[in-house]
């Protein structure tokens, strides 16, 4: 190889060597991603393989925009040398979920798109499950308990992204061989529970940026911050509360949970 592999990249090489494996799977947030991502891949000699996750689901006319699935082989230079730059450049964005699966491409990208769909309320409701953002990554797996827990990470030996505070993470898959998956017949339901600790997450994400705490500065990480704030919002949901009264109950429940270390002028939006 002909350039100085990033840090993180160094990291993967060495689980990928492990686990014998010549490749690396990831899943790339395209979403609002200002560069032409499927075109450079269609460019690099040879391309890697490379798959809209969207495509074919309801939201295919959002594919390019959306989620897709990469394999790059550590043997082919261009690759390389395209995916280091690319780290590097959206470093700060962290839009690369990494994951090491010796399932077939293309039987590990029908699994990843299977996951991008839910389904709740008896089946009444659908949308996008954003499992591959990697700001809601954690959390979402976690929703997934016992057997659906290990159908989620069956094709998968470990999942690797950078969080908030541009620290490196990992979480251990089931590493299930491919012919011993069974492959789910019905939609990903969802029961009432995991829907609402997703949108609640969502909503503390939500408020993070609207209410410009990301401009302010805290004692504590990003990570935590953004665990403070989802467990305000789960605490005004269990009152009930809405509009200027949740807005007033999240405030208080800033200032108490989570102090600032400098003064900062005005107040919340």
């Amino acid at each position: 190889m002909d350039f100085e592999i990033p840090a993180c990249l160094r990291d993967l090489k060495q689980h990928a060597d492990a686990a014998s494996l010549d490749h690396l799977d990831m899943i790339i947030n395209a979403t609002l991603l200002d560069y032409p991502l499927l075109q450079r891949l269609a460019e690099l000699d040879p391309p890697p393989l490379h798959t809209p996750l969207l495509e074919g689901t309801p939201e295919h006319a959002l594919a390019a925009q959306g989620p897709v699935h990469v394999r790059v082989f550590w043997a082919h230079t261009a690759q390389m040398n395209w995916l280091g730059a690319f780290v590097r450049a959206f470093e700060r964005e962290s839009r690369v979920l990494s994951l090491l699966s010796p399932w077939p491409f293309d039987a590990l990208s029908e699994h990843l798109r299977y996951y991008t769909q839910a389904h709740w309320d008896k089946g009444a409701k659908s949308g996008i499950l954003r499992y591959y953002d990697n700001r809601l990554f954690k959390h979402i797996s976690g929703v997934f308990i016992e057997d659906a827990a290990r159908d989620f990470h069956a094709p998968v030996i470990s999942w690797h992204w950078t969080d908030r505070d541009r620290k490196a993470q990992i979480i251990g898959g089931y590493n299930l061989p491919f012919h011993e998956f069974t492959r789910p017949r019905t939609p990903l339901m969802m029961d009432a529970f995991q829907v609402e600790s997703v949108c609640t997450w969502s909503a503390a994400e939500q408020w993070e940026e609207t209410h410009g705490l990301r401009k302010r500065n805290y004692r504590v990480g990003k990570e935590q911050r953004v665990s403070l704030l989802y467990l305000g919002h789960l605490a005004a949901s269990d009152r009930r509360l809405k509009g200027e009264e949740h807005r007033a109950f999240m405030i208080e429940w800033l200032a108490r949970h989570l102090p600032e270390d400098l003064p900062q002028n005005g107040g919340l939006a």
